[in-house]
């Protein structure tokens, strides 16, 4: 699988892992339509909105015990991906923002999350959260960083 293929699959299943929480579209002013990779974003001018995109994918390979590589595809890749919560009223940015880290993060007691699309996400850690107001479009973001494991 190329690695477009590969990104096109991991926007899904964070699609998925998003529009499918009850919690993420329950939220004032969201729905799934609202879920979009970022570059969607300018296309439009929501009142609330999530949109993520792929940051970096790095292969990691296994070595032998004598330390030689071995050959063949990875053992797992290590996706850093980004999620950008947007919305005009700052208390439910917050909010969104706490459903969308409940929806993204996996459950310690979970061993496979987002099962599907022929890979496995085995982990999401949550890397960093910042936040910034936008005075053009006049909303808050806040902007999430994430480190997932997939098999």
């Amino acid at each position: 699988m190329g690695a477009n293929g590969k990104i096109a699959k991991i926007g899904d299943a964070i699609f998925n892992m998003l529009s499918s929480n009850s919690d993420v579209v329950g939220e004032p002013g969201m729905d799934a339509a609202k879920i979009q990779p970022e570059p969607l974003l300018n296309q439009n001018d929501p009142s609330a909105a999530v949109t993520y995109q792929i940051d970096a994918i790095t292969p990691v390979y296994v070595k032998t015990a004598n330390g030689a590589l071995l050959h063949g595809p990875p053992a797992y890749e290590i996706v850093d991906f980004t999620i950008l919560i947007h919305n005009r009223d700052y208390e439910n940015c917050c909010n969104l923002t706490e459903v969308v880290i409940d929806a993204i993060v996996q459950p310690k007691t979970s061993s496979t999350f987002g099962t599907g699309n022929s890979f496995k996400i085995n982990g999401v850690s949550l890397e960093s959260v910042s936040e910034d107001y936008n005075k053009q479009r006049k909303y808050y973001t806040k902007t999430l960083t994430f480190q997932a494991r997939v098999l």
